[in-house]
Formats: structure tokens, C-alpha cells, sequence
């Protein structure tokens, strides 16, 4: 884009040298936590300055252009990263390397307007030498969108903002600290926090207007994590607080867990004993149970959203993760499995037909079918319905054909375990367990009883082979004693 065409798009924004809003303010204090670093600006570059909507860590309201790392950046239009800025030619001279505030790091990424402009930059600074983790610049670049949105948004509406701001001293809602990343999901990031009212550790929940625009998906996370608030399951994760940004993007507060979920479990350690699967999937019924109770279904049952929480004083317990609280929109890292962006909610390898073809009719046989395609794969170390594709392929191999039995590769599975699993995975919502209370009860034999050891088993084709192998053997030792 032409220069001159940049300069027009910045300046029609009408925000130059305006005063301090929280929206902006918000998201640099956000970036500056998730990104571990003292300094967070969002920038504006004009023809020859830089000026600072919002800043963190920075006592200078605009540097000279000449000086700026955001017009690189700008003019680059992409994400740029200066791990050691005395070690780049670009700037090993520049007066805001040699002397205050001394940046030695730097990573900005454009904001982008609707005509394409990228008017200046959401950056991220530090007096030493460093790297972004991967999540961490994949949050820089979300927060980046939502501060390009709200640029977007305030030209439009040509509003007054005087909210008061929800980050206060640099914590969230007056009361959280932010430490760093936990994780990321299609719906945005999750930060590992310290409640400084309560003196206990959370996790918060970011979910960005950028990752999800639609007013629904806003209502839907909001509603259903007020639901949880009045929740009380041991195996279901304690939502805290539900509050919003000065922007209206909300969060949540949760408990924060320590251990490990089942889909990194499965890739650490493959299958699972058959009646520690059995047992975990009780617990996640258990939790299950209680939302249903509550008026709540999960949706997106995986084992990705099954939590195993460590214990200092005894095994691991089971928690459920990431109730449907919003429409998944990517995949989330932790599983391969696709996630489509459509009219249904989940994740397509554990969602079940009715889900896909007529989403508002579900109900709580929808999410016993998700945790009878977790079962199968806690225990086969496969998925029932294999193969890649779109979510239509997942659909139409389970309409094709069932899945192939649980015990057909593995002989400590009892047939009656088996049949329960597929009882989970009945085209006829009316041939499932109609409950998770039910599944649970129908599961109860399988953890208690005594299962045959996996080694003390021979496949059947596995004997044959070993008595022709001993019949030869015998054949040969007679042959030896005639001669």
C-alpha cells in the first residue's frame, strides 16, 4: 500500500493524540503479562513520529519515526521479532537501544484496518536479550486483532469512553496478577494467575472478540460459566468469577489444576489397563451427572478436556475441562482431531450424528456418546470411526457401519464392557444409556471385578501357531530317535 494511502487510513481513524482509553489500555497490560516482559505499547505510526495510545512500562508518550522499531514492522506488514537488538544491524545504533529506556528484545505485530492499512503496531519490549514461546506469539497476534477491531469499532460508533478499566495496577478486575501462558484454544488464551484477594493460584480464560465476533458465542460463554459458578462437582473444574474486559471481551476465572489431560496421557503412554480406563470414564460421569443436573451438556467431549489432577497425598483424580461454553472455531493443539467452525459445537471425531445433523435437538445421549468414543479410545488407542476428512466423512462413517468391536484386538476386554461401549455409539439415540448416571452404573462391573491380564492371554490365531509349532517340534524328535 502507498504511503500516502496509509497516512489517510491512520489519520480517518481520528485517534491521534486522543487520551488514554481502557479498552487499549487493557490490551497492553494483557500483552504484556502473557508475554512475561516490563513494556507493552500500542502504537500509532504517523508520517514522522511514533505516538502511544497505550503503554505499559514507558514513561514516553511518542518517539521519531526515524527511531521507531514499530515502522519496520509497519512497513514490513508482518510480525516482527529482535531478540537482540545490539546484535542487529538495523538497530545496534539506535538511540532507544543505546540509551533509555535501552530495549535489547522487541516483537511487534501490525494492526491491521478494514481497507488492509497496517496503521501501527501491538509491541512487546525488554531491556534483555530473549524469545517469544510459540503461545506467546500466537497471543501477541490475537490481542493484535482485537486492538485492530477496536480501532475499527471506536471510528464507527464515534463513542465516548469513559468505562472504567478492568485491569487496575496491572491486574485483572482489580484482583488477579497474570504470570503466564497456560495454553491456547480456538476461543483464545489461557493465563496462569494469582488471586491477590484470596492468596490462591487460577487460571483465567480470555475469550477475545477477535477469536470469536458473533454475540452468541459471547452470551453462550458468559451464561453457562455463570451456570458452572453454582457447580459443585469434585470432578468438575471450579469456575471462580466471570467478569469482563473494559472492551466486553469476558473471562473466566478457574481453579488452577496440576497434572497432565488424557490426550497427552495416550500420546506419553498409549492405551490405558482396562479398568483404569473404566474408572477415569466414571469420574468424567460422575462430573457429567452433575452439569446434566444443572441443565448444562458438555459438547465437546475429548480427551483433551478430561484433566488428570495430581495428588500429593494419594492416585490422580478426573476433572472436567472446557465445558461448550463457546463455538469452537480452530483446533486447539492438543489433539490432531479436526474442529470445524460451523452450526454444531465440538470436535468432530467425538461428536456424535445428531450433534452434526440437527444441533439443536440434542441432549445428554449426545455427550454419552462422546465419552463412549473416549472409552474405546482410552482402551483400543485408536478411535472408533478412524480416518481423516471433513466432519461430513466422520459423519457418514458412522452412518456407513459400526465401529469394529472393542474386544477383537485386545482379550482382557470383557464382551460385556465391550457391548457397553457400543451400546455409547447406537445411531438410535434411544439404544444408548440414557444417562451418564447410566453409563456409569452399566461401567461399575468392569472397575471392580477382575479382568484377565493382557500377557496371560493368547490371541487365537496366536495358539494355532503354537500348536503346529509344537507338533513339528514332536515330528522332529521322532524322526531323531528313528534314525
Amino acid at each position: 500500500m502507498e504511503e500516502s494511502a496509509r497516512l489517510e487510513s491512520l489519520r480517518a481513524l481520528q485517534i491521534l493524540d486522543t487520551p488514554p482509553e481502557p479498552a487499549f489500555d487493557d490490551i497492553a497490560r494483557l500483552a504484556a503479562a502473557l508475554c512475561g516482559v516490563p513494556t507493552a505499547l500500542v502504537t500509532l505510526v504517523d508520517a514522522n513520529r511514533q505516538w502511544f495510545k497505550a503503554r505499559v512500562g514507558l514513561a514516553l508518550a511518542e518517539t521519531p519515526r526515524e527511531h521507531s522499531f514499530c515502522a519496520h514492522a509497519v512497513e514490513a506488514g508482518t510480525t516482527m521479532v529482535v531478540s537482540d537488538a545490539r546484535a542487529d544491524p538495523r538497530f545496534l545504533a539506535n538511540p532507544l537501544v543505546t540509551g533509555e529506556p535501552f530495549i535489547r528484545f522487541y516483537a511487534g505485530v501490525p494492526l491491521v484496518g478494514e481497507d488492509g492499512a497496517p496503521v501501527g503496531t501491538l509491541c512487546v519490549m525488554d531491556r534483555v536479550a530473549r524469545e517469544l514461546s510459540e503461545p506467546q506469539r500466537e497471543a501477541l497476534t490475537i490481542l493484535a486483532r482485537q486492538a485492530a477491531d477496536e480501532l475499527t469499532d471506536r471510528h464507527a460508533r464515534g463513542r465516548s469512553l469513559g468505562a472504567e478499566p478492568a485491569m487496575i495496577d496491572g491486574l485483572v478486575a482489580g484482583r488477579y496478577r497474570i504470570e503466564s501462558i497456560l495454553g491456547r484454544g480456538g476461543m483464545g488464551v489461557v493465563a496462569a494467575a494469582r488471586d491477590t484477594r484470596d492468596d490462591e493460584d487460577v487460571a483465567i480464560k480470555f475469550l477475545l472478540p477477535s477469536a470469536a465476533a458473533d454475540d452468541d458465542a459471547r452470551e453462550r460463554f458468559v451464561r453457562e460459566a455463570r451456570a458452572l459458578l453454582a457447580l459443585r462437582s469434585e470432578h468438575v473444574t471450579r469456575v471462580l468469577d466471570v467478569g469482563n474486559l473494559a472492551n466486553g471481551a469476558p473471562f473466566i476465572v478457574m481453579e488452577r489444576l496440576h497434572g497432565i489431560d488424557l490426550w497427552k496421557r495416550l500420546q506419553k503412554g498409549g492405551r490405558l489397563p482396562v479398568r483404569e480406563a473404566v474408572a477415569l470414564v466414571r469420574q468424567a460421569c460422575a462430573g457429567l451427572a452433575a452439569a446434566h443436573d444443572a441443565g448444562i451438556l458438555h459438547r465437546d467431549l475429548k480427551p483433551a478436556n478430561l484433566f488428570l489432577v495430581e495428588h500429593a497425598d494419594g492416585p490422580p483424580s478426573l476433572k472436567l475441562l472446557d465445558f461448550g461454553v463457546a463455538r469452537s472455531t480452530a483446533t486447539d493443539g492438543a489433539s490432531s482431531h479436526l474442529t470445524d467452525a460451523s452450526n454444531w459445537v465440538g470436535t468432530a471425531a467425538y461428536v456424535s450424528p445428531e450433534q452434526f445433523a440437527d444441533p439443536g435437538t440434542i441432549d445428554v445421549r449426545a455427550d454419552v456418546w462422546s465419552m463412549g468414543v473416549v472409552l474405546y479410545e482410552l482402551i483400543a488407542g485408536r478411535l472408533p470411526f478412524e480416518g481423516g476428512g471433513s466432519p461430513m466423512s466422520v459423519l457418514a462413517r458412522q452412518m456407513r457401519e459400526p465401529p469394529p468391536p472393542l474386544d477383537r484386538d485386545r482379550a482382557d476386554v470383557p464382551a460385556g464392557l465391550a457391548a457397553v461401549v457400543a451400546s455409547c455409539l447406537k445411531l438410535p439415540r434411544g439404544e444408548r444409556p440414557a444417562s451418564a448416571r447410566a453409563l456409569s452404573a452399566a461401567l461399575e462391573p468392569y472397575e471392580r471385578a477382575v479382568l484377565p491380564s493382557p500377557r496371560s492371554q493368547v490371541p487365537r490365531n496366536a495358539a494355532w501357531v503354537l500348536v503346529v509349532a509344537a507338533l513339528a517340534l514332536a515330528l522332529a524328535a521322532a524322526w531323531v530317535m528313528m534314525r
